[in-house]
């Protein structure tokens, strides 16, 4: 962060929180901080997003801002909205913006926070197409489809459904499920009892229903439901209803027809009339009055009549016809319209005759035969062969179960031609072998007392591939009763049965190694913890994390990283039993559940020890990657579980805290979980929390402790920074610096210390006796790698207006031996700028005196581990003697550090030393105090 950033930004929530985190100045519209996932998605370094204006991240940023109204105060609130950002590399991502303005230091500021919604979106994208198909299956079959959850809720209907019941549309705008059951109760006569009906179907969970419902508008529907099924739970019923209007009129008729039919073999099955030559009706029989509204006497005597016909067209062709026989001789057939005693069309097949005496013609006969149900059922025929060939596999057996007719979806499913298939039995062609004889038994006790099954059957096709099927089978019995055909109908349910495979594993399993995933990890857990605490035997957790797997990402990309974590996922699962689980939590951790450990926690943790060891020699193993070779190692932590008491939330932070502790004892190693180990965790965890306060609530001090010519005048003094903690009190920098590393705030703390101390310098100018003296800095190695370091000091410099000879910077030996040649760039444009450089805690390290002599040092500060042991050890004195040499020869000035004793402080003097520092003339205290005491010795 700059030093324009506001330093109250939660420093916490911006290095660990998951989502892109970014703190925006209005007024400049520049990135002022972020977070390391921000980076990492966004292919930057921090210090590369630094003052980076935020357009070039975000491309919905640049217009849903008002900047200067937002940076004058005028606009509160700034709304969320999903958007687009571009990476380092230039390609795009989604995500879902939510911003705040955020108020510190009498300045506002944007707090911009992220979400990838990439996978979201892609998730959606899937389920999109699926609903879509299944949309597009719904509104393609015949039926309405109604389906509702378990508790009768409505979820879904098509528009054949609504139109079957001619749902209105402000109904089906609002969806209300109760409102829409109401409406299909009150079209029916008993409009409780279907509301009764429709609840017990729901609450009794009826495997199949089948109810006929007449409508007010005279339509029957024929109703039927089955239950939805999830791992053998009811998440859901389909209902189905089909229009059976037509079949219940054609099957009314029907029994009109044979009705008729016996009347007919009683007496004359047609109605037949006797002309004369006039065409004038002298005889009709009994079927005249049966088949239409008159009686004989109506028309006995007259020509024919439209009161017959359905309407004139069809009395005249009639009585044209009758003429043509009676002048010609020649016989007549047609057919014509007859209104019946129902007041009915009805269309009569009409055979004409002439009727011959001595002279010749002298009349005609006419026989009219009812055709109207014949030709209706000619139209249910037709209806039933297109039926027949519909997208289900239809089969039909005689009672012996022969194949005696199949249609062409049977002949596309199963492979099997219809010569083929004929005068075989399912049995000898489809049977699969995955069902036992008591499947079979169940079907054929449905099929001979409730004639009729359905249910899903696997079955095999003439290649050998086995498929599921969803199968119904109707018996067809005669008149006595006795079973004389079974209908079977039959479609493949792969793709269905693949898709619901498909969401199974995309929800309970890690798409790329595919092991259990989180959620179906802690799923087992549970389960296996309860087993555990019952039977009073012993599990264990083990978190296992990869050593530098982020090295291998960085350095031979993520498809080199993913194959690892393959091999890594094939070579764990070859480790443990079949009961054990091994799941991937995500990145490079993974999570083993060990079970029936045994009753005693001592042999427990010795076989989780033996199968622990087991995984990391296999993974110690070398993997061949693309022909090339890979080593890794991992670093296991192991939380037994058995009888007590624990959350799965805490066993596995344990297993966590145990896996840590691994990685800090070297990596490659198991360790178990220590309570005291987890309780330091803890600790250093609420320490790191408070740490993060400790900055922006000006807990942090400077302490100065003096630094000593040889005349024994004071010549400056080196800055070290304390802790006050509101609680603890002065907390160690042993203890506090270390943590700051660590977690990257050494930082922000190092910037602060700078810029204090540079502060506190310009305060020594106005002082006669302190206008001279120099300050030393430390800075770490975390601070002087980053990439703005040199103009960051110089702004400091610039900004106190102090006399940059009089700031010196100590850096470690590690420090400038790690990139020598960045080090020393950074050095010589500080050093060209006037500020000073000491090598702090000389001779601890390795230096080398060729890169000693390349750097622009100034001093060389002699390790109070030396200076310590004057008197003492003469290996250290004989150290100290070559500092010093080399010191000067290299025409460096020489500091000790840590003096304590006047014979520490003579021998360093008899041995060229020139400047000291050490509890011997003084300790580190406030600055107040220090002014109190050097200003007066001085």
């Amino acid at each position: 962060m700059n030093s324009t950033s506001p330093t109250s930004f939660d420093s916490l929530l911006l290095e660990h929180a998951d989502d892109l985190l970014l703190l925006v100045d209005p007024q400049t519209q520049r990135i002022c901080a972020a977070n390391r996932a921000t980076c990492t998605r966004l292919g930057y370094e921090h210090e590369q997003l630094l003052e980076r204006p935020i357009t070039d991240i975000g491309r919905s940023l640049a217009d849903i801002f008002y900047w200067e109204e937002v940076a004058a105060g005028n606009i509160q609130e700034v709304e969320s909205s999903e958007g687009l950002y571009r990476c380092a590399d230039g390609s795009l991502f989604p995500v879902d913006e939510r911003i705040s303005l955020v108020d510190h230091d009498k300045r506002r500021w944007l707090l911009i926070r992220a979400h990838d919604i990439t996978h979201q979106r892609d998730e959606k994208a899937h389920l999109e197409s699926l609903t879509s198909l299944l949309r597009a299956t719904l509104e393609s079959t015949a039926d309405g489809i109604l389906v509702c959850d378990e508790r009768g809720h409505l979820i879904n209907m098509n528009q054949r459904f609504a139109a079957l019941w001619q749902l209105p549309e402000d109904i089906l705008a609002r969806g209300d499920d109760g409102e829409v059951i109401a409406f299909m109760a009150g079209r029916q006569d008993d409009a409780e009892g279907y509301l009764a009906r429709f609840a017990d179907i729901i609450r009794l969970h009826e495997e199949h229903t089948l109810d006929t419902l007449e409508l007010d508008s005279g339509q029957v529907l024929e109703q039927r439901s089955q239950p939805q099924y999830l791992e053998e739970r009811i998440i859901g019923r389909v209902f189905t209803f089909t229009d059976i209007t037509q079949r219940r009129a054609a099957e009314r008729q029907l029994k009109q027809s044979e009705a008729a039919f016996r009347s007919l073999v009683e007496g004359s099955p047609d109605i037949i009339i006797r002309y004369d030559s006039d065409c004038r009706a002298v005889y009709v029989n009994q079927m005249l009055e049966v088949s239409t509204q008159l009686d004989r006497s109506m028309v006995l005597g007259q020509t024919p009549t439209g009161r017959v016909f359905e309407g004139d067209r069809d009395r005249e062709h009639y009585e044209a016809a009758l003429r043509q026989v009676i002048a010609s001789g020649e016989p007549q057939e047609i057919e014509i319209q007859v209104r019946s005693r129902e007041d009915e069309p009805r269309i009569h097949h009409v055979r004409m005759a002439a009727e011959r005496g001595e002279s010749g013609v002298v009349g005609a006969l006419a026989f009219g035969r009812d055709i109207t149900d014949i030709i209706r059922a000619e139209v249910e025929l037709r209806i039933a062969a297109i039926a027949f060939e519909s997208l289900e596999a239809i089969a039909i057996t005689d009672a012996e179960e022969r194949i005696i007719k199949v249609n062409r979806s049977f002949c596309r499913i199963t492979g099997y031609s219809a010569e083929e298939a004929l005068g075989k039995t399912p049995g000898q062609l489809l049977k699969s072998g995955r069902h036992d004889p008591m499947f079979y038994a169940e079907m054929w006790r449905a099929l001979t007392y409730e004639k009729h099954w359905q249910g899903e059957v696997w079955n095999r096709r003439k290649n050998g591939d086995i498929y599921p099927e969803w199968l119904n089978i109707t018996a067809v019995t005669d008149p006595a009763g006795r079973i004389c055909n079974y209908v079977a109908a039959f479609s493949d349910i792969s793709l269905h049965k693949k898709a619901e495979a498909e969401i199974h594993t995309l929800a309970f399993y890690d798409p790329l190694t595919a092991l259990p995933n989180r959620r179906l990890l802690l799923d087992r857990l549970e389960h296996t913890m309860a087993s555990s605490a019952r039977n009073k035997r012993h599990g264990a957790v083990l978190i296992l994390d990869l050593d530098r797997f982020k090295e291998l990402n960085d350095t031979k990309g993520h498809n080199i990283g993913d194959l690892l974590l393959i091999e890594v996922a094939n070579r764990l699962q070859e480790c443990v039993r079949a009961d054990d689980t091994v799941a991937r939590l995500g990145g490079d951790e993974f999570v083993v559940i060990l079970v029936d450990l045994g009753p005693n926690p001592r042999q427990a943790a010795a076989q989780a020890e033996i199968i622990a060891e087991k995984m990391r020699s296999a993974i110690n193993r070398p993997f061949t990657l693309q022909s090339s070779e890979y080593h890794t190692s991992p670093s296991i932590g192991i939380c037994l579980f058995g009888n007590q008491e624990i959350s799965i939330d805490e066993l596995l932070k344990r297993a966590d805290t145990a896996m840590y502790q691994a990685k800090r004892s070297g990596r490659n190693t198991i360790r178990f979980f220590d309570p005291a180990t987890h309780a330091a965790m803890e600790a250093r965890i609420a320490l790191d929390t408070d740490l993060r306060r400790a900055l922006p609530e000006d807990q942090l001090l400077l302490y100065f402790q003096p630094q000593i010519e040889g005349s024994g005048r004071i010549q400056g003094a080196e800055a070290l920074l304390r802790w006050q903690h509101p609680k603890q009190g002065m907390v160690s920098p042993l203890v506090f610096i270390s943590l700051a590393e660590d977690t990257g705030l050494i930082v922000p703390i190092g910037q602060w210390v700078l810029e204090t101390a540079c502060r506190q310098l310009k305060a020594w100018e106005n002082d006669s006796v302190s206008r001279y003296w120099s300050l030393a800095v430390n800075v770490s190695a975390h601070q002087f790698r980053q990439d703005n370091f040199v103009e960051h000091v110089l702004s400091i410099v610039e900004k106190t207006d102090i006399d940059p000879s009089l700031l010196k910077l100590e850096l470690t030996e590690s420090l400038v031996l790690d990139n020598v040649d960045d080090t020393i760039a950074k050095m010589q444009a500080l050093k060209a700028a006037g500020i000073c450089f000491s090598l702090d805690d000389f001779g601890t390290g390795y230096s080398s005196l060729a890169y000693l002599s390349r750097l622009p040092l100034d001093q060389v500060k002699i390790d109070q581990s030396f200076v310590r042991n004057i008197g003492v050890t003469g290996a250290d004195e004989v150290i100290i003697q070559t500092i010093l040499g080399m010191a000067e020869n290299l025409g460096l000035e020489a500091i000790a550090e840590g003096v304590e004793t006047e014979e520490q402080l003579e021998f360093l003097r008899r041995n060229g030393c020139t400047y000291f520092q050490g509890y011997l003339f003084g300790r580190p205290i406030p600055i107040d105090d220090f002014h109190n005491r050097h200003r007066t010795n001085d």
